[in-house]
């Protein structure tokens, strides 16, 4: 198992709907340092959000999670895909 941060990319359109955009979205491992404040979401095998969310300030430390789970910033769960 590799742990760390996991990066993934997806289509979307942009805010104006006037063409498609990149969408980079960042998971952290558990025990990682929180890189921004804000809401992360807690993210299964499946990297499907599961019910854990933690309200978070940048350096705080994530919370540990099952084998296979990591974390997501809300924000970028929340961009337009």
């Amino acid at each position: 198992m590799r742990h760390g941060k996991r990066c993934w990319s997806a289509r979307g359109r942009d805010r104006h709907g006037t063409g498609l955009r990149e969408v980079q979205k960042m998971e952290h491992a558990p025990g990682d340092v929180a890189p921004a404040d804000g809401l992360y979401h807690e993210l299964n095998v499946f990297r499907r959000p599961s019910r854990t969310e933690l309200m978070l300030s940048a350096g705080d430390t994530l919370s540990s999670a099952p084998v296979g789970f990591s974390w997501l910033l809300m924000d970028d769960m929340h961009t337009d895909v």
